[in-house]
């Protein structure tokens, strides 16, 4: 395990001097497995988790092998939030650097939007600090296409005030897939920026919060986090829920507070996806997308790109 950036620093002058390539694990949940390559020299950053929060400038400091769950019990405690990744299990690093989605993306931005700066090992193995004044070409470049350009070992992100959320998902029937999506399409377009959803059509989990008579059954799930004023989300929430009754299985979308508040949408979303991964061959994919059309998305993210999700 990597505990700091001169053991960083030092492992990448090794490489560079046996001629190795490299490449870095921070959360371990690339979908590609690209961190395990053969004959290349793995650098883990798990040994670097620290979170550390300052409340009065709202900002956090966050080690380059944390994970997003990590950040939420620290972040939380303050009733203080960013945008992190849909699932907790998501590393910090990797997802920051990627541009990173998450639940607040539509209020608060891409993570990467909310970087401040990085601490980053360059490949002649010295540290340098990257911010809108210092090393600013890299900085951009770590913002969304930050891969290959060195080892980082620190994130610093600004905050914002999220002590409470309206969090869950609306469990419907997979039959009633493509009014479910239109439904899921036409909130997306005049929700206001406090919503976000994400549609996913799986297979239900047998998870603690899914009643056992969906268990193993195909379902529609539009999972939403809202993270504005709870009574407004309702009202919000109150027309698809209205709407769409006859095809829903199962509501769960309700309030969650403190430093739950992120960790409510998360938990449902690593069971879904996790469930989609193992059950997707018992969905047809392919007739849903065409009968609910191709284009279904959230609204744009403050940044100007796409938040929630896309149906393919």
């Amino acid at each position: 395990m990597w505990a700091n950036p001169a053991d960083v620093a030092a492992t990448l002058r090794f490489a560079a001097e046996a001629g190795l390539n490299v490449t870095v694990r921070s959360g371990g949940h690339s979908a590609g497995g690209l961190p395990i390559q053969e004959t290349t020299l793995l650098i883990d950053l798990a040994g670097l988790r620290a979170v550390d929060i300052d409340a009065r400038r709202a900002r956090a400091s966050v080690a380059g092998g944390a994970l997003w769950r990590d950040f939420d019990a620290v972040a939380g405690a303050f009733g203080l939030a960013t945008t992190g990744g849909l699932i907790s299990s998501t590393g910090v690093g990797g997802l920051t650097l990627g541009g990173g989605i998450g639940w607040l993306v539509r209020k608060y931005g891409l993570a990467s939007d909310n970087l401040l700066a990085a601490e980053v090992v360059l490949a002649s193995s010295e540290v340098v600090r990257a911010s809108d004044d210092r090393h600013t070409d890299l900085f951009r470049a770590l913002r969304g296409g930050g891969f290959r350009l060195g080892v980082v070992t620190q994130f610093d992100f600004k905050l914002h005030p999220v002590s409470t959320v309206l969090a869950g998902g609306l469990w419907c029937k997979a039959e009633r897939a493509a009014e479910v999506l239109r439904a899921f399409r036409a909130l997306s377009q005049t929700a206001p920026d406090e919503l976000t959803m994400v549609a996913i059509a799986t297979v239900a989990p047998p998870a603690p919060f899914v009643p056992p008579s969906l268990h193993g059954k195909p379902v529609v799930v539009i999972a939403c986090c809202w993270c504005g004023d709870v009574e407004s989300g309702e009202r919000t929430l109150a027309p698809l829920r209205a709407e769409r009754r006859a095809a829903v299985l199962y509501d769960m979308a309700g309030e969650s507070r403190s430093d739950r508040a992120a960790r409510a949408a998360q938990l449902l979303a690593q069971h879904l996806f996790a469930a989609a991964r193992r059950c997707g061959n018992r969905l047809d994919r392919r007739a849903l997308r065409e009968t609910a059309n191709a284009d279904v998305h959230d609204s744009r993210s403050p940044s100007g790109r796409r938040g929630g999700a896309r149906i393919r």
